[in-house]
């Protein structure tokens, strides 16, 4: 796919959707990613500030995820959506691990990409976050942290963290939602 068609789809207003910082820092700290690990979507870094080390890329700035062909241990972060089946693709020809927070039914909802995660390996663990204004998005779809690994023939662990917006928050303030997990 040439750069520039790429660049225009990735950049659609509906697949700009930023990671509030409370939820990166709940993420990672949730998942612990290890080794060489690539942000493939930087956006405006907010997984990078509680990931020090990572690599990134980021399309709007000149790096493009589709041009990346080393190896890495880790792609973390939120993609576009509208491109995901082709990011999950590639994805898998670079990596071991993946966390990528998306709308759930993402994963479910398409016999062929279920069978490229089950070749790849599979969803060692999902940790669902809520809906998806508890992000920050604008969808009321759940939300999820999605572990894949590749190789894993084990059950998927799932976690519900329960998301307890305070009254500021909920009223378009800048409060941090609090998590409480449960196995």
């Amino acid at each position: 796919m040439p750069q520039m068609q790429l660049l225009q789809m990735a950049l659609r207003p509906r697949d700009i959707v930023y990671t509030p910082d409370t939820i990166a820092k709940f993420l990672v700290d949730f998942f612990r990613p290890s080794g060489r690990i690539l942000e493939p979507c930087k956006g405006d870094g907010a997984f990078l500030k509680y990931l020090p080390n990572a690599e990134w890329c980021e399309i709007a700035e000149g790096k493009d995820f589709f041009q990346w062909h080393e190896k890495v241990d880790w792609c973390f972060g939120n993609p576009p959506y509208g491109l995901f089946s082709e990011w999950l693709d590639h994805t898998f020809t670079i990596s071991e691990n993946a966390m990528y927070l998306i709308p759930l039914y993402k994963v479910y909802y398409d016999f062929g990409r279920l069978k490229k995660i089950h070749q790849y390996g599979g969803i060692k663990s999902i940790c669902v976050l809520g809906r998806g204004e508890v992000a920050a998005f604008p969808f009321g779809q759940a939300v999820a942290g999605v572990h894949f690994q590749k190789g894993y023939r084990g059950a998927t662990q799932t976690t519900i963290a329960e998301t307890r917006l305070t009254k500021r928050a909920a009223d378009g303030g800048n409060a941090a939602p609090e998590f409480a997990n449960f196995e």
